[in-house]
């Protein structure tokens, strides 16, 4: 019983760190989005 308990210890870990990987990468993406729609704005002032 312990020994399966030892043996999802990693398996957790190993979930939680896809999952945060996961997270960072919606994050990033959205970040990329607003970011570029800023640039837009910017320029588009620019232009005025």
């Amino acid at each position: 019983m312990l020994s399966v308990l030892f043996a999802m210890v990693p398996l957790v870990f190993l979930i939680l760190i896809w999952d945060n990987l996961r997270l960072i990468r919606n994050n990033s993406e959205q970040q990329i989005k607003q970011n570029e729609q800023i640039i837009k704005l910017l320029e588009e002032n620019k232009q005025k």
